[in-house]
């Protein structure tokens, strides 16, 4: 009995060394500022990636307005659990179980994994970019939906899904306080999502109400100035950030907050009716436009055919040319006619009969 369990827990132990013993070594290659290192099997993927990756960087660096200290790591695995343990073995502390990409600024370092379309991979890679490149300031400082939704902004803008979540708060003015958001996101998927979209959309909001140097400036005080967040906000802003909040509060409630209410039974027939006679009229113009275009191009034609028939009807009047050689006489008479003997005689005027 105990040979047996000595074997079996042997063979529990070379079942657990397996994967570390079946993985392939990583490889890897230079790309600008990147080190792109990956399974061998994934070295196409790897080389696809790579291609977008400087310009994405000079982008997302220069929108920020700083510069990259050193190369930073892109690791590419097979799966997501390939890629938590290995983070984990490197950096230690266990990764979120739901993260699609990992980035730690400190260390220069991007753990991606192949899991995921080719369009969504990249959008994450830049997604960690920009965590990397936001990395320099002292993250005490800075709130997590700040610089949450500052990484959204940089890797794929406001989506239809996080759209539609700050509507539908925006229409019963439920959107998160981001004081809470400060200290981390919600759990559930519904609020957590909504606080990634209201997160995103604020820096949207910021941008082109304050313009691209309000938010470098932004980003410079947060990173060589010494308050707080709320006193980076009031130096550049001139305003605490609770009023820059409710500025955007009402700018969401505004131009977003209508639009679920167009989407009940009562909107859907209202929107109906208002496309119906939208497309009615434009059709009623174009019949018209049509009509008018008729018109101008059979204008000369319709000329040209009464012109041909006036001449017609001139040609009908007109007395018949005579043959060569014979004279017709017009009423009236000419005074001196020829006479028979070849001289002329002068014409008999005719006899009124009423006179004496």
């Amino acid at each position: 009995m105990k040979l047996l369990a000595f074997l079996l827990l042997c063979l529990s132990s070379l079942v657990n060394l397996y994967p570390a013993f079946a993985a392939p070594p990583l490889e890897h290659f230079e790309a600008g500022h990147y080190r792109m290192e990956y399974r061998p099997e994934l070295k196409g993927l790897a080389r696809s990636l790579a291609q977008g990756l400087e310009e994405d960087h000079e982008r997302i660096y220069a929108e920020l307005g700083v510069s990259a200290e050193g190369k930073t790591t892109v690791t590419l695995l097979q799966d997501q659990d390939e890629m938590l343990d290995l983070a984990k073995e490197r950096s230690g502390g266990r990764p979120p179980e739901w993260a699609a990409g990992l980035a730690y600024p400190e260390l220069h370092q991007i753990y991606i994994h192949a899991g995921q379309p080719i369009d969504q991979l990249r959008v994450t890679l830049r997604h960690e970019q920009s965590h990397v490149a936001f990395g320099e300031i002292d993250a005490l400082r800075v709130p997590l939906w700040f610089k949450e939704g500052l990484a959204i902004d940089q890797s794929e803008g406001l989506s239809f899904e996080r759209m539609w979540l700050l509507t539908e708060s925006a229409a019963v003015k439920g959107a998160l306080p981001f004081r809470e958001l400060s200290r981390g996101f919600p759990v559930g998927r519904a609020r957590a999502g909504l606080a990634y979209a209201q997160s995103v959309h604020f820096i949207g909001y910021f941008k082109k109400t304050y313009g691209l140097k309000g938010f470098q400036a932004l980003i410079r005080e947060l990173r060589e100035g010494q308050g707080s967040f709320d006193d980076a906000i009031l130096k550049v802003t001139g305003e605490p950030s609770s009023v820059i909040e409710q500025q955007w509060r009402k700018t969401v409630e505004l131009w977003w907050g209508f639009l679920p209410g167009l989407f009940t039974k009562t909107g859907l027939w209202v929107l109906g009716g208002t496309l119906l006679f939208m497309a009615w009229r434009r059709r009623r113009n174009l019949t018209r436009q049509k009509y008018e275009r008729m018109a101008r191009e059979e204008q000369p034609i319709l000329y040209d055919a009464l012109k041909m028939k006036a001449q017609s009807a001139h040609q009908m009047q007109r007395p018949p040319t005579p043959p060569p050689g014979e004279i017709i006489f017009k009423y009236p008479p000419p005074s001196r006619m020829p006479s028979p003997g070849g001289g002329l005689c002068e014409p008999i005027e005719p006899q009124n009969p009423h006179q004496n």
